[in-house]
């Protein structure tokens, strides 16, 4: 039950352009762009090769990939939209978990981050709830 529940929570997301990620995985400082902080999972330049490769920025550094290997839903770094939150960018429509806050989840829409409640059945359902 618990893996169906989650696997359903992450098809609505995906469906709705929403990542799941984790607070604090870090994010890229691009000198190209003035030393502006881009988001975790963004690409932040297409190269120009014999095979198609891109620059991403991929736990707090900037690797080249395969554009086979980057997801088809990864965010572009020029897109504006992105949030701050206690020093860490995220990137638009980003659903971050917070480990100390997990009944809660945080997401970044148009430069703001909202808070919103999981439902009771996922927090029920979560082995980090102790029941009463």
């Amino acid at each position: 039950m618990k893996v169906v529940l989650c696997l359903l929570i992450i098809y609505v997301q995906a469906s709705y352009g929403q990542r799941l990620v984790k607070a604090g995985q870090g994010d890229c400082k691009v000198q190209a762009y003035g030393g502006r902080r881009v988001c975790d999972g963004a690409v932040v330049k297409t190269l120009k090769t014999s095979r198609p490769t891109a620059l991403v920025c991929e736990k707090g550094k900037l690797v080249v990939k395969s554009k086979k290997l980057i997801a088809q839903s990864a965010p572009d770094a020029n897109r504006g939209g992105d949030c701050v939150w206690y020093g860490q960018v995220y990137c638009d429509q980003d659903v971050i978990e917070d480990l100390y806050r997990w009944w809660f989840l945080q997401k970044c829409s148009n430069g703001r981050m909202y808070t919103y409640a999981r439902s009771l059945q996922e927090v029920l359902l979560d082995p980090r709830y102790q029941s009463p």
